[in-house]
This record gives C-alpha cells, structure tokens and sequence, in this order.
C-alpha cells in the first residue's frame, strides 16, 4: 500500500494511504487510513492530545456524489491552494487547513451535496451560480444560521470550486460561487446595527466583582490547574504508546489495579457525562500501563 502522488484527475486506488504514512504522529501511523475505507480518521496528522477522532463518513453523502467529495477531500488534505486563490475577494482563507478544519470543511461538502441531490442536481458541473445564491439564502432564511457559520459554509464552497479547478475532472468542478467576484455581503444574514455588538454591555457594577474572581481563581488555583493539566498529558502520552491490539497478559496490571480497589473498598474510576456512566480507558492505560483495545476501521 503506498500514497498515490498524481492528484489530477484521476482518484487513489482503493488500496492506497489517504495520505503518507510519514506525515503521520509517531504513535499514531495505525490510524491512517486507505483511500477506500468507509471513514477517514485524520487524527494521525496532529500531535494535540485533546484533538477529537472526528472521523470522516462517506455515508453522510448522497451515493451520486460520494466518490467526487471523497478526491474533493483527498485533495483537500494533502494539496495547498495557490496564493492566487486564497487571496481573492470574497473571505480570507488560508492555504492549508487544520485537521478540525478539513472535517468541518467536508461536513460543510456533505450539507451542500444532500442539498443538491433534494433538488435533483446529479452532477457538480451542473451547478449554476443561481442554484450557489439560493443555497447561500437558504442558509440564512431556512437554516437561520449566524452571520459567522454561513461565512464557514461559503468559504468551504468557494475552496470546493478552487479545488475542482485544480484537480478535479470536468464533470465534478463547481462554478465560480457569485461572491467570489462580488464580496460576500449579500449572500450572508444582516450584520448586526453598524457592525457593532447588539448585546448589552456589563455594567462595571457586575465586571468589577467577575474580574476580582477571575483573578483570585488564578492566583489560588493555577498551580493545581497545571499539574493537573501535566499529569493528564503525562497519562495520554502512556496510553498513545501502548495503543493497538492486546497481547498476553497486557491486562495483568489492570486485574490487580481492580483487584486493589476492591480490597481497599474504593470505587472503581468512571466517567459520568449526563446520565451516561463509561469507563475512563485514558486513565486506567496510563496508570496501569494496559493498552486500550486498537479500534476496527470505518
């Protein structure tokens, strides 16, 4: 299985790395994924330990547009656009995106990809520029986005006509958005009064009493706050080396851990999050030095 280098017009193998293994994070390579799998992990190209394995689903697309979004995608996180295109009128972009960035880029694809198929268009070529201006006025008028999450979703669009333009096959390219050349202005819900904040400002009678707080939490609390914050890396770097799958007698350590509470009449660790009681695999591979079970593919 390799990386498949020529992005014009013509997809991966279904065999091939979405993209090279050596990008990867060490610790991390097992989560990269191949090009014909049903779900993109991305968490390997970040070295941030709070970083979510949000993964990519193909079936959040329509099944006409499934593979053009999935080279739209793949292009997306291994290609940079041109300073040519990322400096033109309409939002500020940036050359190359972030891991949480691409997958809300591809979230964003996969809205406008059920919006079209509702609408009949089967093809991205197909897309006029009219069918562009109602998709951004059904995001104001029907979805009743805020001013700042319609921006996202017409930039995700104007990244997808760059990226068709680049590497994408005649059929799949989107048209030019209208706002590309226009600005964005009329395509957006009304700013607020004078582009100012609509929302009341604190009365110093309240910020005076917050601030004094806020400081006092700091200087009371940030020693406590930052160990914490160190024995939690310390912990998931312990865990992100043992990952993958189990070997004989990796769970010893843990038996006895479990074993030691019971004696001692300790309750076990959980994680509580609204009624939901899960057990808190992080901590116990760090602690225990037993590895968290390597998840499936997909």
């Amino acid at each position: 299985m390799t990386l498949a280098l020529n992005p014009r017009f013509a997809a991966p193998a279904a065999d091939t790395f979405v993209f090279d293994p050596d990008r990867a994070v060490e610790g991390r390579r097992d989560f990269v994924p191949l090009y014909g799998d049903d779900g993109w992990s991305l968490l390997a190209l970040t070295q941030n330990p709070s970083q979510a394995d949000d993964i990519i689903r193909w079936r959040w697309f329509p099944r006409v547009f499934r593979e053009p979004f999935r080279y739209a995608s793949w292009t997306l996180i291994n290609y940079p656009l041109p300073d040519r295109d990322v400096t033109l009128r309409g939002a500020a972009m940036r050359s190359k995106l972030s891991v949480g960035r691409i997958t809300q880029t591809v979230v964003q694809w996969s809205m406008f990809a059920q919006w079209l198929d509702e609408r009949g268009i089967k093809q991205l070529s197909l897309v006029t520029a009219e069918d562009l201006s109602d998709y951004s006025h059904q995001l104001d008028k029907a979805r009743g986005l805020a001013r700042n999450t319609a921006t996202s979703h017409l930039i995700a669009l104007s990244r997808l006509h760059y990226y068709g333009r680049l590497y994408l096959p005649d059929t799949d390219r989107l048209v030019a958005p209208p706002w590309v050349a226009e600005g964005m202005d009329d395509y957006l819900p009304a700013a607020s009064p004078l582009g100012e904040n609509v929302t009341e400002p604190i009365s110093p009678a309240t910020m005076g009493p917050l601030l004094v707080w806020a400081l006092r939490f700091v200087e009371e609390y940030a020693d406590d706050i930052l160990a914490a914050f160190e024995e939690h890396r310390r912990l998931v770097e312990i865990a992100e080396g043992l990952k993958g799958p189990f070997k004989k007698g990796s769970g010893l350590r843990l038996v006895t851990y479990l074993e030691q509470l019971e004696a001692e009449g300790r309750p076990v660790p959980a994680l509580i999050r609204d009624t939901k009681i899960s057990t808190p695999g992080v901590f116990l591979a760090g602690l225990t030095g037993t590895p968290i079970a390597k998840p499936l593919r997909g």
